[in-house]
């Protein structure tokens, strides 16, 4: 059996606290952060912060607005409208990007290309905007890094050797070279 040491609240295991002043170590992550918040609002404040809902299609928009106004003037924002758009619903996508000017819509593309690469999302924001360029007859293009990523899939250094000669076009799903 335990005895207990006088006064200090320590036991007679060295180093061993009793229950009633023990306290753990700091945590720290999100979850600490939580239960700091709790702590120090309660529970109402800490659920609020928790239980914010997205933004409506008009917060959206209007933060889309703002962030292409800020564009126009900063090149470097055109990654916070990429970033917006990728918030869009995809049947809402040709919506959202009509309020990008026509005349912005090439480096509209070349941010959704670079700070977009590999989201799930690109691909309808991409077709959507190239939509609106069709429309308004407006040349846009991918970047060269975005052609020769295309490219690197189909190079005659994937498919070299005899054997592959066709492979390229049953994998493109072309015809053209066959015999």
């Amino acid at each position: 059996m335990r005895e207990r040491l006088p006064n200090n609240g320590r036991n007679a295991v060295a180093g061993v606290r009793s229950t009633d002043s023990y306290q753990a170590p700091e945590a720290t992550g999100a979850a600490a952060d939580l239960a700091r918040l709790q702590r120090s609002a309660g529970n109402r404040a800490a659920g609020s912060t928790v239980a914010r809902e997205a933004p409506t299609r008009a917060e959206n928009i209007a933060a889309l607005k703002a962030e292409v106004a800020a564009a126009q003037s900063d090149p470097s924002k055109w990654k916070d409208v990429a970033v917006r758009l990728n918030g869009f619903a995809a049947s809402d996508m040709n919506n959202a990007v009509a309020y990008i000017p026509s005349d912005r819509l090439q480096v509209a593309r070349t941010a959704i290309e670079v700070h977009l690469s590999g989201w799930p999302g690109q691909a309808a924001i991409l077709t959507a905007l190239d939509g609106r360029a069709r429309s308004k007859k407006v040349p846009v293009r991918p970047t060269g890094s975005a052609v020769w990523a295309a490219y690197s899939q189909i190079g005659y250094n994937v498919w070299s050797g005899k054997d592959q000669v066709n492979n390229v076009w049953e994998f493109i799903g072309g015809s053209i070279g066959r015999k």
